[in-house]
């Protein structure tokens, strides 16, 4: 079976690439987050902050994301998660652009952006067996996988590239922030 015959199901596909966009653009903002709590700090320790802010809403919150995937229309979960996740980056953007961001409202918007990935991402993968039939869904599988490996090499590359083409500063991290907010509307 040949993984990308599962993209001839419409439905299948536009959601596959609708998720490359959007992965894609949030590693962006993963990546110039890091960067952006190092130009602000130039600590390690506050970089590795970071990566708590990320960790514990999504160990304290798969669980019930799981079950809330499964109680509720999975189409309505994805939809209030993307929107919020849309309105962190935007907010993001907006506060790097007008220089009021600081370490904290970094430190909360990347907790917020995870706890909405820990309700998104379930639902989203219990959505993918709807989409294709049973045949198909091996393949769909596998796409969803490299898709996701594409975003999540693909996005911080694309975010080294703006940055460094933006000189490092903040300023191109307000636009990396907008593009992700962007990404979403797909």
């Amino acid at each position: 079976m040949r993984p990308y015959l599962s993209l001839r199901h419409r439905d299948f596909r536009w959601l596959w690439t609708a998720q490359l966009i959007s992965l894609t653009g949030s590693q962006m903002q993963a990546a110039a987050i890091d960067w952006h709590v190092y130009l602000l700090t130039r600590s390690p320790l506050a970089l590795g902050m970071v990566g708590l802010s990320r960790v514990i809403p999504i160990v304290s919150l798969s669980l019930l994301g799981g079950v809330v995937a499964d109680r509720y229309d999975r189409k309505r979960v994805m939809l209030a998660t993307q929107l919020t996740m849309t309105a962190v980056a935007a907010l993001l953007g907006l506060l790097t652009l007008t220089g009021h961001e600081t370490l904290l409202t970094l430190y909360v918007l990347t907790g917020m952006t995870s706890a909405a990935g820990s309700f998104d991402n379930p639902a989203r993968q219990a959505l993918v067996p709807r989409l294709v039939p049973r045949e198909d869904l091996p393949g769909a599988l596998a796409m969803n996988l490299t898709m996701f490996h594409a975003g999540m090499i693909g996005g911080p590359a694309i975010a080294g590239v703006l940055i460094a083409s933006a000189g490092g500063g903040t300023r191109g991290l307000a636009w990396i922030y907008m593009s992700n907010a962007a990404s979403f509307l797909a």
